[in-house]
């Protein structure tokens, strides 16, 4: 302990010794230690969770062996009363849980304590699911991979309670989970506590059933597979449900969140009359905030008050007017407890949700209100970041172009060009969709993309056949994904010049004369495009090495050189400095059987980063299996692969792209002698009879033809 006293204050190590003591002496009652807690709120900050881990750390190692399993379970006690504090600062909160839980887990393993160790990661899960700072998404999936492990020991057989609990714990992660396929992640979420309710009958454990019927709710209305009236309406049905037992006399805050959850569904509902619906929605509210006090319950009454907020921007009934003032009012109202410190995504989300109010206000000065929308919108942005929160930085940066658009203060002209700006976004391209189509791993893609960042142009070579078009096209579909940028493609071939690539002398017709100008070519074209653009745009060479790219190039090749010098530049003939823009990527395909390979010498060379691509079988099976083609693609992948160990050179192996196609039953034996065996007899030429074996009338019978 001497070093955590030199390094962290001593208040801080006095205080941890003290709740610690108290959470052992108590065996965790909060009744004991959160007086402590609420005394030292100061202290529960980003100081106490970095010095956390090692006070933690030292407390597990000077247990003696035999009391080691109760000083781990002290510290889950430990980590449990963090997680449950209600006071201060939440993000800090569960930080500490989590440090805690996982050092306990150092101790209670699997082997040794799989029941302390099922019950840890189910809480682990919990704290992970509920986590604030760090990426989010990563965070929910850390959730489901607890909840995963926990189920391992928790089996129904032996402990049913334990695995209900559990399989209710995966539902609310699936129900959050940000990666993947969303529709999926919800039918999960309901699949789960479908499954939780086999356990929790209404007769045996009344208090779980009306919960999980309340979160399988939650999970209706959120459905996407399915018809949407029937799953806002199966949702109702479930909280009503969970209503029965949730009364208010006996469970006055489940009965709040339950009709505050009511509420939502009634506000979505699609069935009956709107208004009526609206209407129906704001009563659960109000209903709600009678239980949910601001005194009382802070954190809830300001979702619902953000809620009702949201309600009475949608009324129908009463007058327009007043009913989006009430709006502005609830939202106002919420974000006294939603601060950006202690609830960063609820306050992001009430900042937009106050934006789009401002934005249909009515009463007042209109300049003012479109005003006041767009900073709504550009504080929300400041949580909502693209990394963090993808969907979310979408939404508000559309309605961000959109109150720009309407903006009446400033200049017009920078308005709308800062709403065309925010609007045209590339839709979202993810690296793992990106693995997904291309066959490879996110491993080896982040590889590349670090390759072409850190050189700024990079080429993709490989034999005919291996996809490098189609990899380079996802690659820059990745890249722009999500931003302002852009991809453009072009095609060298013997004829292309410098004239064409980067400027030249064209005849132009003008008032009826031919005059001769400097003509900016394709690549002065991209980046003058690019330079309007905040974000990465790419250029596509295709068959980069059919040119003389020594000529194409001219004093290209200089910038090309260290594009890390962003202050390089060049004069070009015409007089006109030139810089390639920071944001451009460029990537060039090349086939290495072609034998114009050898023009690309090697001072070009060493300003490329060059990745290998070759025959990826696995490709072409999950292409043929996705498709559900039937085609006996094993015999396929099989054939090939003697294929090219007859052909015995890496550059020259057959690509796989000839058969992907979804009639490759009925087009195999027109691909195989009208594109394959050319290919493999320009190959075999000196050497015929090696090719024989891979002709199609011998090969057909392993097709079943």
């Amino acid at each position: 302990m001497d070093k955590l006293s030199t390094a962290f204050p001593a208040e801080y190590i006095a205080f941890l010794g003290k709740v610690w003591q108290a959470t052992s002496d108590s065996d965790g009652d909060g009744e004991v230690v959160y007086p402590i807690l609420e005394a030292n709120q100061d202290k529960l900050n980003r100081t106490l969770v970095a010095m956390y881990p090692n006070w933690a750390h030292n407390i597990l190692s000077q247990a003696a062996p035999e009391k080691a399993r109760n000083v781990a379970i002290d510290l889950v006690n430990f980590s449990d009363l963090f997680q449950l504090f209600p006071l201060g600062n939440r993000a800090s909160h569960l930080d500490l849980a989590i440090i805690g839980y996982e050092l306990a887990l150092t101790i209670l393993t699997r082997a040794d304590f799989p029941q302390d160790w099922a019950m840890t990661q189910n809480n682990l899960a919990v704290a992970y699911r509920d986590k604030i700072t760090g990426n989010r998404a990563e965070n929910i999936d850390e959730a489901i991979s607890c909840c995963q492990l926990a189920l391992e020991a928790y089996s129904r057989a032996d402990f049913p309670k334990k695995w209900a609990s559990t399989q209710y714990n995966l539902g609310l992660s699936y129900k959050d989970k940000i990666t993947g396929n969303r529709a999926e992640n919800i039918d999960e979420a309901i699949s789960c506590y479908q499954l939780a309710l086999e356990i929790y009958t209404r007769a045996d454990f009344p208090d779980n059933w009306a919960m999980t019927q309340n979160m399988l709710g939650l999970a209706y209305k959120d459905k996407i597979t399915g018809n949407r009236a029937e799953n806002i309406d199966e949702a109702i049905s479930c909280y009503e449900l969970a209503l029965e037992i949730y009364t208010r006399a006996d469970f006055p805050a489940n009965w709040a969140m339950t009709q505050n959850n009511l509420g939502l569904a009634y506000k979505d509902k699609i069935t009956g009359n709107r208004a009526e619906n609206i209407d129906e929605a704001i009563s659960c509210y109000e209903l709600a905030l009678e239980i949910y006090t601001r005194a009382d319950f802070p954190a809830n009454w300001a979702m619902t008050q953000n809620n009702l907020g949201l309600a009475y921007k949608d009324k129908i009934t009463g007058n327009r007017a007043e009913n989006i003032d009430e709006a502005i009012s609830c939202f106002q109202l919420a974000l006294e407890v939603y601060t950006r410190a202690d609830f960063p995504k609820n306050w992001a989300m009430t900042q937009y949700n106050l934006g789009l109010a401002y934005k249909d206000k009515i009463t007042g000065n209109r300049a003012e209100n479109i005003d006041e929308a767009i900073s709504c919108y550009e504080l929300a942005l400041e949580i909502y970041t693209r990394a963090d929160f993808p969907d979310n930085w979408a939404m508000t940066r559309n309605n961000l172009g959109l109150a720009y658009k309407d903006k009446i203060t400033g200049n017009r002209a920078e308005n709308i060009d800062t709403d065309v700006k925010i609007l045209e976004l590339q839709p979202e391209y993810l690296l793992n969709q990106c693995a997904q189509e291309t066959g490879f791993d996110e491993t080896e893609l982040i590889r590349w993309i670090h390759a072409l960042n850190r050189k700024g142009q990079t080429i993709i070579q490989g034999p005919p056949g291996t996809g490098k078009t189609f990899i380079a096209e996802r690659l820059a579909k990745h890249l722009i994904g999500g931003g302002d940028g852009f991809s453009d493609i072009i095609q060298f071939h013997p004829a292309y010049t410098y004239e064409d690539f980067i400027e030249g002398i064209r005849p132009i017709t003008q008032n009826g004369k031919l005059t001769y100008s400097i003509v900016p070519g394709r690549f002065l074209e991209f980046c003058e495009k690019a330079e309007a653009r905040e974000d990465t745009c790419v250029l596509i060479i295709d068959e980069i090495n059919r040119a003389n790219l020594s000529q194409v190039f001219g004093e290209l090749m200089y910038l090309l050189d260290d594009r890390q010098d962003t202050k390089r530049s060049i004069i070009l003939a015409s007089g006109t400095p030139f810089k390639i823009p920071t944001n451009v990527r460029i990537i060039g395909t090349m086939n290495t059987a072609d034998r114009s390979i050898a023009l690309v010498d090697n001072a070009l060379r060493r300003r490329f980063a060059f990745i290998p691509v070759y025959p990826n079988y696995e490709v072409l099976r999950q292409y043929h299996h996705r498709e559900e083609t039937g085609f006996p693609v094993n015999k396929l992948t099989s054939i090939l692969e003697d294929v090219n160990r007859a052909i015995n050179n890496k550059h020259y192996e057959l690509g796989i792209s000839f058969f992907l196609t979804k009639t490759l039953a009925q087009d195999i034996q027109d691909i195989w002698q009208m594109e394959i065996e050319p290919y493999l007899e320009e190959y075999f030429f000196d050497n015929l009879e090696k090719m024989d074996e891979f002709l199609w009338d011998n090969i057909k019978n392993k097709f079943g033809y």
